[in-house]
């Protein structure tokens, strides 16, 4: 069953939503998607609350927004996939979303956006076996400037946590990406790790990548990995071998790292919309 949320400051077909607390309730749901259209507005403090659900969260984001401050609280009896879609954008475009994660949190966001990109996302892992995982591709070009910081807060024990994010850097742009995974004391038996990777396909762009985990326990199973390079000229020499010209092999590598999002994603018109956006972008 698909459910439209339209945020366009008039609150059209919104169900379930509370606007004195700008507070959305999913209850009881299961196999749903829900597209969250942000239409050029967001309530300030959004909160979206998921009570014993099974559900896929689409968030796109369209035109000239407001900062995007956003908190999303899952019980332990939820599963929560949120794919955010940041295509569209119309100016600087800045996200604050807190998660209180009690069950399972999978979060993707595809950002294609030629305009700044400012994302903070914080994960705090409040059960044991809450698991959470985070996805992220990122394309930046012109002389746009990306940042994004991820925080992972394991605060009880036996809870897992995994980062991937992974940008492409073209022409001027300027990438960077923090991860910071936390292991509180008495966290024990917690898994995280955590993957950074940077594509730079011009000398004049600029890209950073800086993993980080703080543990204050032992019993814990914890790393991380980074590189900041150009595209692998083995795989490049392999596809051209087999036909492709230098921009055909350079465009399927690209698409590589975004193909994982975008599969995740059942809606076609969805996905036909993110790759031509891609295709132009990259082409």
């Amino acid at each position: 069953m698909e459910n439209r949320i339209v945020f366009d400051g008039t609150f059209k077909n919104i169900d379930c939503f509370d606007a004195k607390s700008n507070t959305f309730t999913i209850e009881n749901r299961n196999d749903e998607y829900f597209y969250f259209d942000f239409d050029n507005y967001v309530p300030e403090n959004l909160k979206i609350q998921i009570i014993n659900s099974n559900i896929t969260i689409i968030e796109t984001y369209i035109g000239k927004l407001p900062d995007v401050d956003i908190e999303i609280d899952i019980d332990n009896k939820s599963f929560v996939s949120r794919f955010s879609i940041v295509v569209e954008t119309k100016g600087d475009y800045k996200v604050n979303r807190k998660v209180i994660n009690h069950g399972y949190y999978k979060s993707m966001q595809i950002d294609l956006t030629e305009d700044n990109v400012e994302s903070v996302e914080n994960i705090n892992l409040e059960n044991q076996e809450a698991n959470a995982l985070v996805i992220d591709g990122i394309y930046a070009t012109k002389n746009s400037k990306k940042t994004y910081q991820t925080n992972l807060n394991h605060n009880v024990s036996s809870c897992n946590s995994k980062a991937q994010i992974f940008a492409i850097n073209n022409d001027e742009a300027n990438v960077s990406i923090y991860t910071d995974a936390y292991i509180k004391n008495k966290a024990i038996g917690t898994k995280t790790t955590q993957e950074g990777r940077i594509i730079n396909l011009s000398d004049k762009c600029f890209g950073i990548v800086l993993p980080n985990l703080h543990i204050d326990e032992n019993d814990v199973e914890a790393s991380h990995s980074c590189s900041v390079g150009s595209l692998n000229q083995d795989h490049m020499y392999y596809l051209e071998s087999r036909g492709l010209s230098e921009e055909e092999a350079r465009n399927v590598l690209i698409r590589g790292y975004f193909n994982p999002i975008i599969e995740g994603i059942s809606q076609e018109d969805i996905r036909k919309h993110i790759n031509e956006v891609l295709d132009k972008r990259i082409g």
